[in-house]
């Protein structure tokens, strides 16, 4: 554990098992909170205790009404703070700094138009005047995005090795456009590599993904 999430409040969708559990328990070992959201309310609260038991801070974000939002939105803020908080909330939260991980690029997830929005983008997060900044990136097998083009839309920041610019247009269902801090991203080293594979990703979720 090296700290370097310390202070920092991690919302994981997904987290009661598999990928979004692995990266739950990532994050609080590098220090990070974490609120872990899914569908199965005792997968919850297995991996918030797991995650409390080795010394993190975590809370289970169960599903609620948007009646609760007030409370959900206080009890973020105590976690935040680094106040260990154990009921439930769900509704409208707030995240200082939001990263989007996807376990697989292509058209069916990378679309021109959603059907549900689940969170707000950067404009949004700034017009409703949230704390921090929203979402910042886009992580997919293939490469990332940032949020700097045209009223805070997604562009290609940049790609990860042995993937070509024209391999990710073909995915991805709306025009991709380069970022205007678009660069080469270099190469995990072997330590990284190590953490991915034997920490992170165990069951092989992201690896079956890029292979798609």
């Amino acid at each position: 554990m090296t700290g370097r999430l310390e202070g920092q409040v991690a919302l994981v969708t997904g987290g009661g098992r598999g990928f979004g559990r692995a990266i739950a328990l990532g994050f609080a070992r590098e220090g990070a909170a974490v609120a872990v959201t899914a569908r199965s309310r005792g997968q919850l609260d297995a991996v918030v205790d797991e995650i409390r038991a080795s010394g993190g801070k975590a809370v289970a974000a169960a599903r609620s009404n948007a009646a609760a939002s007030q409370a959900n939105l206080a009890r973020l803020r105590q976690l935040q703070s680094y106040q260990t908080v154990r009921a439930p909330f769900a509704g409208v939260i707030t995240v200082r700094n939001m990263f989007v991980f996807m376990t697989a690029h292509d058209r069916r997830r990378f679309v021109q138009k959603v059907d549900y929005i689940s969170t707000m983008g950067p404009a949004g997060w700034r017009e409703k005047q949230f704390p921090g900044n929203g979402p910042q990136w886009i992580v997919s097998p293939l490469g990332v995005f940032d949020f700097s083009g045209e009223d805070m839309t997604a562009r290609l920041h940049g790609l990860f090795p042995g993937h070509t610019e024209e391999e990710i247009t073909a995915a991805t269902g709306f025009p991709v456009t380069r970022s205007q801090r678009f660069t080469d991203i270099e190469p995990p080293t072997a330590s990284e590599l190590a953490l991915l594979r034997e920490e992170v990703d165990v069951t092989g979720v992201l690896s079956e993904g890029e292979r798609r």
